[in-house]
């Protein structure tokens, strides 16, 4: 899972449906790539970075492992 994405999220006052829009994807592949179901493209990658500038790109898609 990745909390980092979704803190910068909630600073940003940003909805995950807001952020599949922004990438051009649906709700459902949004779900996939937070839970890390399905991985990121480099091209979500970027435009996640640039949406969140203040971030490293380490700390944004630093995975916590789920029990």
């Amino acid at each position: 899972m990745f909390k980092n994405i979704e803190k910068a999220l909630e600073e940003k006052e940003l909805t995950r449906t807001q952020l599949a829009a922004i990438l051009n994807v649906d709700i459902k592949s949004i779900t996939n790539k937070m839970s890390g179901t399905t991985e990121w493209k480099l091209s979500e990658i970027r435009k996640i970075q640039e949406l969140f500038p203040k971030y490293t790109m380490e700390w944004l898609f630093k995975q916590e492992e789920t029990v």
